[in-house]
């Protein structure tokens, strides 16, 4: 069969490509090496040029899978926030009102007003992308590019994708970097072309990872002046920047700022029901596990778009989420402390790049036992500047002689792990109360040496604490001492205080209750059944907290 003439396939760049070829007064007949009739060239340029876009964009690696997935097939609509978190002005009341008052799943992202990605391009062409790491930035931008490729309505531009990190290594100039774009699609001496399209507005800009530029030498203040001066020279076209939420202290004049928005649940069941297409029953089967109770830590995690991956992988090969939840966390913990840069080969110049894994672990573990210790999910940045600056002077690789910046390095573990976030203007907390929560046990359970565990029992009677005694008995080695020390505490607590009182009103009413049901089945010429006196007792307190619950709901409402 011989090929189709290629003015007879629909292509939506063709129009573009043939406006602007006759504007520079070349038919893109050297441009396509002489291989097509003249009349058909500027058609062959353009399918020749989207072919390569989808060829290199619309196949993805997977953190976690050997194989590159189709972006289409696994990619959910994104939402933005129309003002980042870090930009609002809240006090830290009012947050930790608010998060009291939801369920632990509930994402603070939803308390902001969120758009769809695609509207947001509709209503400016200057867009500053800010996100957490594993946010899905690059893997947005990059279906965006296959879109525009593909002809989507909403997006009637020639792509233009700009991964920063290559550039920066390039040694060339930004339109030099652009025209090799074009020639890996056989497109020769695309320079003209390339320099009237944008001028006239028919592009699309993507300019992915700034974050990912190293700052030695000032190598990343030279490509954000180079991104600034492109936006000005070429004001007609759309360009659009994504960068971590906590890396970016750099102005872009006429830009609007948005963060990437958490998952919503609507999201997380799209993406598991793309994920696993073929596989109903699977599909089903984990999103009943995570509508657990037990598994209300890990559904946190399915709000970022990395983790959620890493879950749907895990999941597939077991179909069941880990007894012990502390491996899933672990999991989650390495990929964005360790292994989401490295996979990228990306090095990053923090101010604390010599602390081992462990070192960072173990400064996280102080911060999140410290803060949980005290009942705070949200922490000024002046107190936990403190706490880092505290831990940091007392380890071995901080050198004496260098005074350490603790804004600095709170801003480095922000941008590069995501496991600290800027809530509020100058307010942080860690992105998922899971990892908190996980951070305090594994404090206490790398200091049992110090009666850490007799530390935590002291809070067997607050609810706030029961995800931390989990995660500490699933990860020492030996959990006989610290149940046999809990089993202790209980036994004080059974005798004296409120909850005496309260065991003492199940017993008698649970000796009421088998001595009433005595009576009246005697009455009735029956043999009296006898229930089990533990039973009658929980049943008595399951009660008495059932009323006590539509009380509090009654008194909350008055």
């Amino acid at each position: 069969m011989s090929a189709p003439d290629p003015m007879t396939i629909p292509d939506p760049l063709v129009p573009i490509f043939a406006e602007i070829a006759k504007e520079v007064g070349t038919a893109l007949w050297d441009a396509t090496g002489g291989k097509a009739k003249k009349a058909g060239s500027e058609a062959l340029a353009a399918r020749r040029y989207r072919d390569e876009i989808v060829k290199q964009y619309d196949r993805v690696q997977v953190y976690g899978q050997a194989k590159p997935a189709n972006l289409l097939d696994i990619f959910t609509d994104v939402h933005v926030l129309s003002k980042p978190l870090a930009m609002q002005r809240y006090d830290i009341e009012n947050l930790q009102e608010w998060f009291r008052q939801r369920e632990r799943a509930t994402s603070l992202h939803q308390r902001e007003e969120r758009k769809p990605g695609l509207d947001m391009l509709a209503e400016t062409d200057r867009l500053y992308i800010l996100g957490k790491p594993g946010a899905g930035k690059t893997t947005f931008l990059k279906y965006l590019a296959v879109w525009a490729a593909k002809g989507h309505a909403q997006l009637p531009y020639v792509p233009i994708f700009v991964s920063l990190k290559e550039y920066s290594d390039a040694d060339e100039s930004l339109l030099a970097f652009i025209e090799r774009q074009f020639a890996i699609c056989d497109f020769a001496n695309a320079r003209p072309f390339i320099e009237r399209m944008l001028e006239k507005g028919k592009a699309l800009v993507l300019f992915d990872g700034l974050d990912e530029v190293n700052e030695a030498g000032d190598l990343r203040g030279e490509v954000i002046d180079d991104i600034r001066d492109f936006a000005r020279q070429y004001g007609e076209s759309v360009v659009v920047v994504t960068c971590r939420v906590a890396a970016t202290d750099y102005t872009f004049e006429g830009f609007t700022y948005v963060e990437m928005a958490d998952f919503t649940p609507e999201q997380v069941q799209n993406f598991i029901g793309r994920w696993f297409i073929a596989h109903d029953d699977t599909r089903q089967r984990m999103l009943d596990d995570l509508a657990k109770p037990d598994n209300q830590g890990i559904l946190e995690l399915t709000q970022n778009p990395l983790l959620l991956t890493l879950l749907c992988i895990a999941y597939e090969e077991t179909l069941a989420f880990p007894a012990r939840r502390v491996e899933v966390y672990e999991d989650a913990v390495d990929a964005l402390l360790r292994k989401w840069d490295t996979s990228r080969k990306i090095k990053r110049e923090e101010v604390y790049r010599k602390l081992s894994l462990g070192r960072k672990r173990q400064m996280l573990a102080r911060v999140a036992h410290d803060t949980f210790s005290r009942g705070e999910y949200f922490v000024p940045q002046r107190g936990l500047e403190k706490q880092l600056v505290e831990y940091l002077a007392r380890v071995p690789e901080a050198p004496e002689e260098v005074d350490i910046d603790g804004e600095a390095v709170l801003k480095a573990i922000a941008a590069q792990h995501g496991l600290l976030v800027e809530r509020s203007r100058r307010i942080y907390s860690f992105s998922h109360l899971t990892f908190q929560e996980y951070f305090a046990a594994r404090y206490i359970v790398d200091n049992e040496a110090r009666g850490s565990l007799q530390e935590l029992v002291a809070h067997a009677a607050d609810d706030r604490w029961r995800e931390v005694f989990l995660l500490v008995a699933s990860m020492l080695d030996d959990a006989d001492a610290f149940f046999v020390t809990f089993v202790q505490a209980l036994q004080k607590m059974s005798q004296a205080g409120e909850l005496a009182t309260v065991l003492a009103w199940a017993e008698k009413t649970a000796t009421r209750v088998q001595r009433e049901i005595d009576i009246e089945m005697t009455a009735q010429g029956r043999t009296p059944w006898r229930y089990s006196a533990t039973a009658l007792r929980a049943w008595a307190l399951a009660l008495a907290l059932a009323l006590a619950r539509a009380l509090a709901r009654d008194l909350a409402r008055d």
